[in-house]
C-alpha cells in the first residue's frame, strides 16, 4: 500500500480507558495507518449521582473483580504523535466526551467515527449501566458516522450483546472491550475499499439519535438502583436453593417432520439429579434412533458425551452410556454421515480447536479423523454440503473476554476431509445475541436451507430460531427468520436451546430449575 491512511483519534487526555488504549495500540502498530492523537479540551464524564456512584462501587466488589476494560492506561508508551488541536485527517475517530462542531466534522474526508453504546445512546462511560437497572435484555453498541452539514450521519456497524443480568459494572465493561474490534473491522474494510465500503454503508441508512447526557441519565437512577440492589439478593437467595437443569424431549416421526413446533407430542429423556443433558443429535440406523447429547456433572464442572437407543419396533429407550471422555468439557456432538461413515463434530473449545471424530464402532466407539480449524476458541460447529462446497458454521470468541453467544462466523472447503478451511469475507457473518449461535443441524426442506439458532435474549439459549438462508456465498451471506421455538409450548421450562430431526425422530432440550437439597 503506497499511501497509509491518516487517523485522528480525539481523546480526553492522555490517559485513556483499557478498551481505548488496545485500539490505539492497534493503530500505532499497523501498517495501514498513521495515526495521530488529539487532547480535547473536554475532561471525562463522570456521574454526579452519589447513589449510583456508591452502587457501583459496591457492584465493581461484589460481582465485577475481574478484568475491568474501564481502568485508566497512559499512552506515553505508544508511538504515535499527539496534538492539542483538530487537524485536518482521512478520518476522525471521537473517542472524547466533547461534541463536534460542524467544521471539526467536515473536516476528515471519510468524516467523524464516533461508538455509542446502549438503548440510551450513551457515551463508554455510561455505556450498558441502564440497561441494567431497566432489565434490558440486550445491550446494543453501535459505531456511528457523525451527521455532517447535510445531515448524513448514521449507523455504520452495530452488535447486538447479551446484558449481564446482576451487574452493571461487569456489562459495562464487557460491553467497552468488544466495541474495539467493532472499530478495527470496519477501518480494515474502510481502507482496503474506500469507495466501496463509504457507498455501500451510505445506502443502508439507520435512524441516528443524539448521545444523552449525565443529567438526562441521572434524573432516571435513583430508584431503579434501589430496585436492582434487591434483584441481587433476590437472585442470590435463588441460587443457593434452586440450580438449572437441562433435559432432553423427543418424539418419534410418523412422517418426515421438519419444524415440529407440537411440543404435546414429546416425552421427557430425564438425567439423573447430579447431571443435566443438553445438545441432543439424532441418527437413525437399523430400526433405531440413536441420541447423542452432552452430560454434564455438577460436581466436576464438566461436560462428556453420552448416546442413548431409541427402538422404534418396541418403543423401548435404553439407558444412556458415555461414549466420549475428555480432559476438557465437551459438548454438542454435531453428527453428519457421508460415504457410508458417520462423523462427530463435539465442542471443545477448551482445546482451542475443532476436532473431527469417525465412528470406528457405532454408536460408542470414536477416533480423532483430523483436526478442522486450529488456535481457535468456537462452540457448536455446523457442516453442510451446498453448491458443490462444505460450509462450517460456528460461533467464535475472536479475543479473550469476548462472548461465545454472539458472533457467527462461516469457513468454506471443497473437501472437508483433506482440504485447509478458508474464512468468509464478511466474517463475522451476524454479531447479534438474538440469532448468531447455531442450534442444530443446517435443515434441506422443501428445496430450502434453514438454520436453526439459539436467541439468548433474556437468558441462555432462552428459545430455537429457524433461519432461511437466502445467500451463501464465499462473499456474501444472508438469513431471514422464519419462525420460532419457544419454552412456553412445555410447562415448567424457561429455554429451549437445540432442535435437530431424523427421518424417525425429532429431539430438542428444555430448561428447568430443581431444588439442590429436596
Amino acid at each position: 500500500m503506497k499511501n497509509k491512511m491518516k487517523i485522528g483519534v480525539l481523546i480526553d487526555s492522555n490517559s485513556v480507558r483499557n478498551f481505548e488504549y488496545v485500539l490505539l495500540k492497534y493503530l500505532a502498530d499497523s501498517p495501514l495507518y498513521e495515526c495521530e492523537v488529539i487532547i480535547s479540551s473536554s475532561s471525562h464524564r463522570q456521574t454526579t449521582n452519589s447513589l449510583l456512584d456508591s452502587y457501583l462501587k459496591f457492584d465493581k466488589f461484589v460481582n465485577a473483580r475481574g478484568k475491568n476494560h474501564m481502568q485508566l492506561r497512559t499512552i506515553d508508551d505508544l508511538n504515535i504523535v499527539t496534538k492539542i488541536e483538530i487537524a485536518e485527517c482521512d478520518l476522525l475517530l471521537n473517542l472524547s466526551s466533547e461534541t463536534l462542531t460542524q467544521k471539526s466534522i467536515t473536516l476528515a474526508q471519510y468524516g467523524v467515527w464516533e461508538l455509542r453504546f446502549g438503548q440510551t445512546q450513551t457515551d463508554a462511560h455510561l455505556a450498558g449501566i441502564m440497561e441494567v437497572f431497566q432489565t434490558e435484555d440486550t445491550t446494543p453498541i453501535r459505531l456511528c458516522k457523525l451527521p455532517d452539514s447535510s445531515g448524513n450521519g448514521y449507523i455504520i456497524d452495530q452488535m447486538l450483546c447479551a446484558t449481564h443480568e446482576l451487574s452493571p459494572v461487569k456489562n459495562r465493561s464487557d460491553v467497552v472491550w468488544k466495541s474495539h474490534m467493532l472499530v478495527v473491522r470496519n477501518l480494515e474494510k474502510l481502507v482496503k475499499a474506500p469507495q466501496h465500503f463509504m457507498q455501500e454503508k451510505y445506502q443502508n441508512l439507520y435512524f441516528f439519535k443524539d448521545k444523552k447526557t449525565d443529567s438526562q441519565i441521572n434524573v432516571e437512577t435513583t430508584l431503579l438502583v434501589l430496585k436492582q440492589g434487591l434483584k441481587n439478593i433476590t437472585s442470590r437467595f435463588d441460587r443457593l436453593f434452586r440450580k438449572q437443569q437441562w433435559s432432553i424431549y423427543y418424539a418419534p416421526n410418523t412422517k418426515e417432520t421438519t419444524f415440529n413446533q407440537n411440543m404435546s407430542a414429546f416425552e421427557i429423556l430425564e438425567p439423573p439429579k447430579e447431571e443435566f443433558w443438553a445438545d441432543p443429535f439424532v441418527v437413525d440406523k437399523d430400526d433405531k434412533s440413536y441420541i447423542f447429547f452432552e452430560a454434564y456433572i455438577y460436581k466436576t464442572h464438566k461436560g462428556h458425551l453420552s448416546v442413548v437407543e431409541y427402538d422404534h419396533k418396541t418403543g423401548q429407550m435404553s439407558e444412556a452410556k458415555e461414549i466420549l471422555k475428555t480432559p476438557y468439557h465437551l459438548s454438542y456432538p454435531f453428527m453428519m454421515e457421508h460415504e457410508g461413515e458417520i462423523y462427530m463434530i463435539p465442542e471443545g473449545c477448551k482445546d482451542n480447536d475443532v476436532k473431527l471424530y469417525k465412528a470406528t464402532n457405532f454408536p460408542y466407539e470414536w477416533e480423532v479423523e483430523r483436526i478442522l480449524l486450529d488456535d481457535i476458541v468456537a462452540v457448536d460447529t455446523t457442516l453442510f454440503f451446498k453448491d458443490d462446497t462444505w460450509w462450517l458454521f460456528a460461533n467464535v470468541a475472536e479475543k479473550e473476554g469476548f462472548s461465545l453467544n454472539e458472533e457467527l462466523y462461516i469457513y468454506h472447503c471443497k473437501d472437508f476431509l483433506t482440504d485447509t478451511w478458508t474464512p468468509h469475507q464478511q466474517n463475522p457473518v451476524l454479531s447479534s445475541v438474538q440469532t448468531s449461535r447455531p442450534a442444530g443441524g443446517i435443515i434441506l426442506h422443501h428445496g430450502d436451507y434453514y438454520r436453526p439458532s439459539q436467541n439468548s435474549v433474556g437468558c441462555y439459549g432462552r428459545s430455537t430460531n429457524f433461519n432461511k438462508i437466502t445467500t451463501l456465498t464465499p462473499e456474501c451471506y444472508e438469513e431471514v427468520f422464519v419462525s420460532e421455538i419457544t419454552p412456553e409450548y412445555i410447562d415448567g421450562i424457561y429455554a429451549v436451546h437445540t432442535y435437530n430431526a431424523s427421518q424417525n425422530m425429532t429431539v430438542i432440550d428444555g430448561l428447568k430449575k430443581i431444588g439442590r437439597f429436596f
